[in-house]
């Protein structure tokens, strides 16, 4: 294969991925400003999303699998914390400006973009 028609392929398949850092949901969230900075009695707080892992202060889980559907990333995580570890199922999908987050057996939470 020449250098060209190489470069040619190289180019195309770069183009083909997904670009993870125009999507709305990277970045970091809590529930509310406070939390933002880990004040107001809520230490859980924030999240860190980016296209490889999602960060909390005490829990962190690695991206093993993930899609989309519409606007909405699936994720399959491997979750570590506390001693714990366990493979976790997440749904994150924008609500306005908001992040709603969706995992495991757990209540969906509404987060809000920390500045």
């Amino acid at each position: 294969m020449s250098r060209n028609a190489l470069g040619l392929a190289m180019g195309a398949l770069l183009g083909a991925t997904p670009a993870f850092a125009a999507e709305p949901w990277i970045g970091r969230w809590a529930p509310d400003i406070k939390a933002c900075n880990g004040t107001g009695g809520n230490a859980l707080w924030p999240l860190q999303v980016t296209p490889l892992a999602l960060k909390w202060p005490a829990t962190h889980c690695t991206v093993h699998k993930s899609y989309k559907v519409g606007q909405a990333w699936h994720v399959g995580a491997r979750c570590s914390g506390d001693g714990v570890v366990s493979m976790v199922p997440m749904r994150l999908q924008m609500r306005g400006d908001r992040l709603v987050l969706d995992w495991g057996r757990a209540r969906a939470e509404e987060l809000r973009r920390c500045p």
